[in-house]
């Protein structure tokens, strides 16, 4: 739990021609933005790994960035696990524009992270073009509830969305 971001750099170079892991499950383990960075740039060589779980992280909208660029021309992942890091509204905002290219990603899990109304709205632009996202986890983030409501209107028959109970926030938006 404690692989910090030398170790994932040296994981990731020797992943870059890896043909059989599948999934690849870095949850707590004190990474950052230049752990993201590593992932990244082995995203960009490797289209083997299908799921990529950095849940409890320190990567922020830096660090997804870097992830999200690779995401362009990645043909492989397919699940993206970002719970509970500190991905904020730019972060959300540069997946959202992947998500209008990129046609293999099927589960992004965005809970318990900083999207406020800028980051709901990036990606209601973005479900209206992504017919491939079938599960999307939004739960305690800041969403507008006008984004909310638009959200739940898009392929219902094909996309999950977890929102989970919604509390009113002083901002005016709901945690959901």
């Amino acid at each position: 739990d404690n692989l910090g971001d030398e170790g994932l750099a040296e994981i990731a170079s020797s992943l870059r021609e890896n043909t059989t892991l599948r999934t690849l499950v870095l949850t707590s383990n004190h990474l950052t933005d230049a752990g993201a960075a590593a992932l990244g740039e082995l995203l960009l060589a490797n289209n083997t790994l299908t799921a990529l779980r950095l849940e409890r992280n320190n990567v922020t909208d830096e660090g997804v960035s870097s992830i999200a660029r690779a995401l362009v021309t990645n043909r492989g992942l397919k699940q993206l696990g970002l719970r509970s890091c500190r991905v904020g509204d730019a972060g959300c905002t540069k997946l959202c524009d992947v998500l209008r290219v990129n046609t293999t990603l099927t589960a992004l899990d965005l809970s318990r992270n900083r999207i406020t109304r800028l980051g709901s709205d990036a990606i209601t632009a973005a479900l209206k073009s992504n017919a491939t996202l079938t599960d999307l986890d939004l739960k305690e983030n800041m969403v507008s509830t006008s984004s909310l409501r638009l959200m739940k209107g898009f392929n219902m028959s094909q996309l999950k969305l977890s929102v989970g109970e919604r509390q009113r926030s002083k901002m005016g938006g709901y945690t959901i």
